[in-house]
C-alpha cells in the first residue's frame, strides 16, 4: 500500500555523494523500503524483497564502497564459500528482474513514492535520490489549515505570544508556492474547541492540518509544530525551535521564516491519484484502533484489537497493524483486561509478523521491547528493542516513553524521568506520556511532585483515569486517605471498573479501619460474575487485609501466569508492607527485574 502522502526530510546525517543523496535520510529511505516491499509488485517475491532490502542496507552503511557479486550470492542467495559467479550467473539475472521490479513498481504503485532506487548496469551499489512525484509535475497545489498554537502554560502573555506566531506563520507562508492557506477566521473557530484531525481537515477542505505548541522558559521559548493529514490523522513532518525573546516581532518572524524555509525545502506534496477508499478506510482504522488504545480503558483497548485486526483482513502485509496489535495485546495484558498468558504470546507473534514484514519500523521495535520487559522479563534485550526504535525514528514518542519503563523497571529512575521528559517534549499533549511521568515520580517517593504532575494532566484530559488513580497512590503514600478513596472512585468510574483500581480502594479503606468496606470489594472481585481478575490483584487485595500468606499464594500464581505487572514490585510503594517478610527478597530475584530491593528505603 502506498504511502498517501510523504515529507522528504533533509537528512541530518552525511551521505556518500553519488549513492545517498544529502537529501534523504536514512530512515526516510528504510520507510519507503518498506512500502516497497509490501507493495503488489513485490509481496509475492520474498528473494527479490530480500535482494533489495541487502542492497539497501549496504548503500546506507559509510563503510561500504563498492558490492562484489560474490559477496551477494553468498549472503542474498545462500551460495557456498566455493560460489564461482563466472560459473553461476544467479546474481546477475536476479539484478536484471530487480530493475524491472523497480521500473513496475515505480510506472504504477509508486507513481509517488518519494525516493528513487536506481541499480547501476555495471556494479550493484544502488544510487538513492529524492524524487519529483507525479503530482509535482501536474503542478499541483495543496491547502493548509493553520491551528493556533496551544500555549503550555496559563499565561496571557504567552497566549497572545502564541497568537501572534500563528499569525506570523501564516503570513510567511504565503509565499510558499503551491500552498493554499485557509483563511484565518476559518482556522480559528477551533482555537477553544480542538478535535479530531480528519474531522476539522473535512471541515475546512483542507489537505493538511498544521498545529503545534509554545513553551517558555526564562527568555526563551521552544515552539514545537506537526503537520498531519487530514485524509489519515497521520504526522507527516514535525519541526522543534528555539529562540531568545529580545524583541516578541522579532522572535516571532524569526520562528515563522525558520518553518517557512524548512517547509519550502521539504517539498510536502499531495498525491491525490493513490488515495484509493481502500487505503483511507484501512488508515482510517488504524488511527481509530491507536485512539482506543490511547485511553488505556477496558473497553477501548478490546476495541483497539479490533481495528487492527480488520485491517489485516484488507492487508496481510501492513506491518503498522500487527504492531498496533501488539500493542494492543500487551497493553490488554499489562492493565489486566485480558488473561496473560495467551494474550503475552499473540502480543510477541504479532510484534515479530512486524518486524519480519519491515525492520526499520519504530513501532515494531517499540512493541517488542515492551513484550521482552513485561513478559520475558529481560531488560536487556527490551532496551535494546526501544534503543532500536528510536535510533530509526528519533520523534516516536512511544517508545521514549516505554524506553523509561525499562530504565524504571531496573532502578535507574533519574534517568526515566529525563526520557520520559523527551517523550513529552516530542509530544507535549499526551495524557499517557504525562502520566507515565507521575508514574516515575510516584516510584521515585516524590509524592508531592507526581501529585503536580498528575494535576497538570487533568488539566489537558479531564477525566483521565490514570491520572485519578496516580493521585489516589500518591495520597495513600502521604496519608490523606480521603482524597485518595475520592481519587480511587474517579478512576474506577472512569476506567470501566477496573480490578486494580478496585483494589487500590481496598487499601484505602484498610487503612483507614474500613475493613467491612473492603471486604465487600473482595466480594465483588471474588463473585462468580467477576469479569477476568488477575493474581497480583487479589495478592494485593489480601495484602490490604492483612493476609499475607494468601498474599503470597497469589503472588506465586501470578508468577507462573507471566503476569506483567510483576516487574514493578521492586520499586513500587505499594509493596512496601512485604518487605520485611522473609519471602519478600527471594520471589524478587525469581522475577530477575529490578535493583537490588534491599536497597530500596522506605518512606
Amino acid at each position: 500500500m502506498a504511502i498517501c502522502v510523504t515529507l522528504i526530510r533533509m537528512a541530518s546525517t552525511s551521505a556518500r555523494i553519488g549513492v545517498v543523496s544529502s537529501a534523504l535520510s536514512g530512515v526516510e529511505v528504510r520507510s519507503c523500503l518498506g512500502t516497497i516491499l509490501s507493495s503488489a509488485v513485490f509481496r509475492r517475491s520474498a528473494r527479490l524483497a530480500r535482494f533489495l532490502r541487502f542492497l539497501i542496507d549496504q548503500a546506507l552503511d559509510p563503510n561500504c564502497r563498492a558490492l562484489k557479486e560474490y559477496t551477494i550470492g553468498v549472503e542474498v542467495f545462500d551460495r557456498p564459500a566455493t560460489y564461482d559467479p563466472r560459473l553461476d550467473p544467479i546474481v546477475r539475472v536476479e539484478a536484471r528482474r530487480l530493475r524491472a521490479k523497480l521500473r513496475e513498481y515505480y510506472e504504477e504503485e509508486g507513481a509517488n513514492c518519494p525516493v528513487l532506487i536506481e541499480i547501476p548496469d555495471r556494479g550493484y551499489l544502488p544510487a538513492l535520490h529524492p524524487r519529483t512525484t507525479a503530482a509535482q509535475q501536474r503542478g499541483e497545489t495543496i491547502s493548509l489549515v493553520i491551528l493556533p498554537l496551544v500555549s503550555l502554560e496559563a499565561s496571557a502573555s504567552l497566549r497572545s505570544f502564541a497568537e501572534g506566531l500563528t499569525d506570523e506563520i501564516s503570513s510567511t507562508l504565503c509565499g510558499v508556492h503551491g500552498l493554499e492557506l485557509v483563511a484565518r477566521t476559518s482556522a480559528f473557530q477551533f482555537r477553544d474547541r480542538p478535535g479530531d484531525i480528519r474531522d476539522i481537515g473535512a471541515e475546512l477542505d483542507a489537505d493538511y492540518v498544521l498545529e503545534g505548541s509554545v513553551r517558555r522558559e526564562r527568555k526563551r521559548v521552544r515552539v514545537l509544530v506537526q503537520i498531519a493529514s487530514s485524509s489519515s490523522g497521520f504526522r507527516v513532518w514535525s519541526g522543534s525551535y528555539e529562540q531568545e525573546i529580545d524583541s516578541v516581532f522579532a522572535a516571532q518572524a524569526e520562528i515563522a521564516r525558520r518553518i517557512a524555509s524548512d517547509l519550502s525545502c521539504q517539498k510536502i506534496t499531495a498525491n491525490r491519484e493513490v488515495q484509493r477508499t481502500s487505503a483511507r478506510t484501512m488508515l482510517a482504522l488504524y488511527h481509530k484502533g491507536r485512539r482506543y488504545l490511547n485511553s488505556r480503558t477496558n473497553d477501548g483497548i478490546r476495541r483497539s484489537i479490533e481495528c487492527f485486526q480488520q485491517v489485516i483482513e484488507r492487508d496481510a502485509t501492513c506491518a503498522l497493524a500487527y504492531a498496533g496489535l501488539a500493542d494492543g495485546y500487551s497493553l490488554g495484558a499489562r492493565y489486566d483486561v485480558l488473561p496473560p498468558q495467551e494474550s503475552w504470546r499473540k502480543a510477541r507473534a504479532a510484534a515479530l509478523d512486524a518486524i519480519r514484514i519491515d525492520c526499520s519500523l519504530a513501532e515494531a521495535h517499540t512493541a517488542l521491547g515492551f513484550i521482552e520487559l513485561h513478559y520475558v522479563r529481560n531488560t536487556s534485550s527490551a532496551e535494546r528493542e526501544f534503543c532500536t526504535a528510536i535510533q530509526l525514528n528519533p520523534r516516536y514518542a512511544p517508545a521514549r516513553q516505554w524506553y523509561a519503563w525499562c530504565l524504571l523497571a531496573s532502578g535507574r529512575a533519574e534517568l526515566a524521568i529525563e526520557t520520559i521528559k523527551a517523550a513529552l517534549d516530542l509530544d507535549p499533549l499526551s495524557p499517557n506520556a504525562r502520566a507515565d511521568l507521575a508514574l516515575a515520580l510516584y516510584f521515585s517517593r516524590r509524592y508531592q511532585d507526581s501529585v503536580a504532575e498528575c494535576i497538570r494532566t487533568l488539566r489537558s484530559a479531564p477525566g483521565f483515569y490514570r491520572a485519578h488513580q496516580l493521585l489516589g497512590l500518591n495520597f495513600l503514600e502521604l496519608r490523606e486517605y480521603s482524597k485518595a478513596i475520592e481519587h480511587f472512585h474517579l478512576a474506577i468510574s472512569s476506567s470501566g471498573r477496573n480490578s486494580r483500581i478496585i483494589v487500590l480502594l481496598a487499601h484505602a479503606y484498610a487503612a483507614t479501619g474500613r475493613f467491612d468496606e473492603a471486604q465487600k470489594l473482595a466480594s465483588e472481585l471474588t463473585s462468580p460474575k467477576a469479569v477476568y481478575v488477575p493474581a497480583i490483584d487479589f495478592a494485593l487485595l489480601y495484602s490490604a487485609l492483612g493476609d499475607y500468606d494468601r498474599t503470597f499464594q497469589f503472588l506465586e500464581k501470578a508468577f507462573l501466569e507471566d503476569e506483567g505487572e510483576l516487574i514493578w514490585m521492586p520499586v513500587d510503594p505499594i509493596h512496601d508492607g512485604l518487605r520485611g517478610d522473609a519471602r519478600f527478597i527471594p520471589f524478587l530475584q525469581r522475577i530477575g527485574v529490578g535493583p537490588d530491593v534491599r536497597t530500596i528505603t522506605t518512606q
